[in-house]
């Protein structure tokens, strides 16, 4: 499900970027697309990774830009060591747009910032270097030679890294471009360069050439970071990069949402490191109309990880401020406000407040995705199924969401009745009334609603954090170097289980729960993880498995395991029951027979630790690569 007005604009951007925000508002109310007010609020609110901006403030299509295109890079031996990679400056520029969590190529990679993304590197550095990495499995480069030259392109809207084997481009034409590009004083970023040479002239950059930093030597500049400048510059004595300039690049945000993001969370420890009786004069004293930017989904979500994942800031502070905007600032902040005041006090387990500030988020904007996206969890913790189907469907996308389909299924099902037949449940109301839109779930799909509500909450950012460690155990062990181990199956239900993230879970959100819900959540408490051997296998139906610990027999309903499980293998689940059924939560993890022993005492064990056991479990990634 996508947006088609949205659609429909960044097409026409695409067929004639670069455009400033008269001339795109123009062709827009020109192609009947809307009024010059909806099309000029459209521009301003436009939330697409593929956007980007020249130096003279015209929007561009990033897509269009980096077609055929390809940047180089030239691969040290302390990169291969280490298995990361420099990408500032020679790769930056095309590494905005492009998922920057599924970088391909070498095993896959992804993007981290020193100091700021300590978890995903793991110990890794590049000494003297404090900039944007691309972190691959730690072997990933290691068949590769120092000076081996790497080139960066964007294939079908992801980003590609590969060795560059053919000859280079003479550097020549490109080198002038730089040049004539910089600024006579001051300093000018390297994408910025490279993105209006690339826009003036289409040959650019369409062969491989020599990577930006030495393109830049060539050109007689020089260079600090990201940073260019005529050769004399002092960068020493330069004022540093802000706070802005580092959110724009992690949180990819314009200039004018990272100021005001950062105005915002100035605003908040300001409030936050303030006695009580001073806050109001701080508030008062605020500029709220500096804030408006923020508006948007993106930028609103960046503060929330500024006050909450970057920094640890006080939640009371978050609420204060957030209210007070919500209250006093302009309208196009309100969602933004209602929706941060709601994630502070959700922290601050006072969740009926939490869903009143939703309510209001949606009411000031009733497509405004995040608040739309959090709302449906409240309502389907209590049961409102429907509510919460309706409240996905308003997102252009909803259907992304893994709990969506779940939720269809639910309120779809029921007996085929007239709206003005008897309920079928035996109320004596008319259907239309009492049971129509209002399917009642069975238990196994209540359990399957409840697992995917708790993987929700270990999405929350104090759990994000230890999923990101779990898994970067996972993907030490991945000879495919991925590092999408955060959503691997184990990872999640070792987070929510072993790692406590279940737990808190019910301790937040349990009082919502309905009693139905309840019972499920008492008899999953009990339940360990253990061997199982797989009896049988009923192709497209289950499977049949023996508990290796009690020897019970257990069948659980699922075509997906019944087509990747084999008859007489281990493996390690964790099975819930889910009225007279079982579930698995979590993946199925191969075990061979002399391990039995080793992993029974990792599970019977009350000190193991959560990476222990992934430790364990994933060391048949280095014995069988093809997992």
């Amino acid at each position: 499900m996508t947006d088609p007005i949205a659609d429909r604009a960044f097409d026409l951007l695409r067929a004639h970027s670069p455009l400033t925000e008269d001339e795109w508002c123009e062709i827009l109310v020109a192609h009947g697309v809307g009024n010059a007010r909806e099309m000029r609020e459209l521009i301003q609110s436009f939330d697409v990774p593929w956007l980007g901006f020249l130096p003279d403030g015209r929007y561009m299509a990033l897509d269009v830009l980096y077609r055929d295109r390809i940047l180089t890079h030239r691969l040290t031996a302390v990169e291969i060591d280490a298995g990361l990679i420099a990408a500032d400056p020679d790769l930056s520029p095309m590494l905005t747009g492009p998922d920057s969590a599924d970088i391909e190529g070498f095993g896959g990679a992804r993007t981290a910032y020193d100091k700021l993304d300590a978890d995903i590197l793991d110990g890794r550095e590049l000494p003297g270097y404090t900039h944007r990495i691309l972190v691959f499995a730690p072997s990933a480069l290691a068949d590769l030679t120092p000076g081996t030259l790497i080139g960066l392109q964007i294939v079908d809207g992801r980003a590609r890294l590969r060795v560059v084997s053919e000859p280079l481009a003479p550097p020549s034409v490109t080198v002038a471009a730089i040049e004539s590009r910089v600024a006579e004083e001051g300093v000018t970023e390297v994408d910025d360069v490279c993105w209006e040479a690339m826009q003036a002239d289409p040959r650019l950059f369409t062969r491989p050439t020599l990577p930006l930093s030495e393109l830049v030597t060539a050109a007689g500049l020089v260079r600090k970071g990201n940073l260019i400048a005529q050769t004399g510059f002092d960068f020493d004595n330069m004022p540093g990069i802000d706070a802005a300039e580092i959110l724009q690049v992690i949180d990819k945000l314009t200039e004018e949402q990272a100021r005001a993001v950062v105005a915002f969370t100035e605003l908040t420890e300001a409030v936050a490191a303030a006695p009580a009786e001073e806050q109001p004069a701080i508030l008062a004293a605020a500029s709220l109309d500096e804030f408006v930017p923020m508006g948007a989904e993106r930028p609103a979500r960046s503060a929330l990880e500024e006050l909450t994942v970057r920094s640890e800031c006080d939640p009371n502070a978050l609420v204060t401020v957030a209210e007070h905007v919500a209250r006093h600032g302009p309208r196009k902040l309100a969602a933004a406000a209602h929706w941060l005041a709601a994630r502070a006090v959700e922290v601050l387990d006072r969740l009926d407040e939490a869903q009143h500030h939703l309510d209001a988020a949606v009411g000031a904007d009733p497509f405004w995705v995040l608040a739309l996206a959090d709302r449906a969890r409240y309502a389907i913790d209590r049961g409102e199924f429907t509510q919460a189907l309706g409240l996905f469907d308003r997102i252009d996308g909803g259907q992304r969401f893994p709990i969506y389909w779940l939720l269809e299924e639910i309120v779809t099902a029921g007996p085929e009745l007239g709206r003005n037949d008897r309920c079928w449940c035996g109320s004596g109301r008319k259907y239309k009334v009492c049971h129509l839109g209002r399917g009642e779930p069975t238990l196994a799909q209540r359990a399957r609603l409840l697992y995917q509500r708790a993987c929700v909450h270990c999405d929350q950012p104090e759990w994000r954090r230890v999923r990101t460690k779990l898994g970067l155990v996972r993907s030490r062990h991945w000879d495919t170097g991925s590092l999408h181990a955060l959503d691997d199956p184990l990872v999640v239900d070792i987070t929510m289980f072993e790692a406590g993230g279940y737990a808190d879970y019910l301790t937040r959100r349990g009082h919502l729960l309905t009693p139905d819900d309840r019972l499920i959540t008492e008899q999953w408490q009990t339940v360990r993880r253990s061997i199982y051997e797989t009896e049988r296998v009923h192709p497209g139906r289950g499977i049949t498995l023996r508990d290796l610990r009690t020897d019970e027999h257990h069948t659980i309903a699922s075509p997906f395991a019944s087509h990747h499980l084999h008859q007489g293998q281990l493996y390690c689940c964790r099975l819930v029951p889910a009225g007279e059924e079982m579930i698995a939560g979590g993946s199925f993890e191969p075990v061979n027979g002399d391990q039995c022993e080793g992993l029974f005492a990792l599970l019977d064990d009350e000190s193991t630790e959560p990476d222990q056991l992934i430790e364990f479990l994933s060391t048949r990634f280095e014995e069988c690569p093809e997992g």
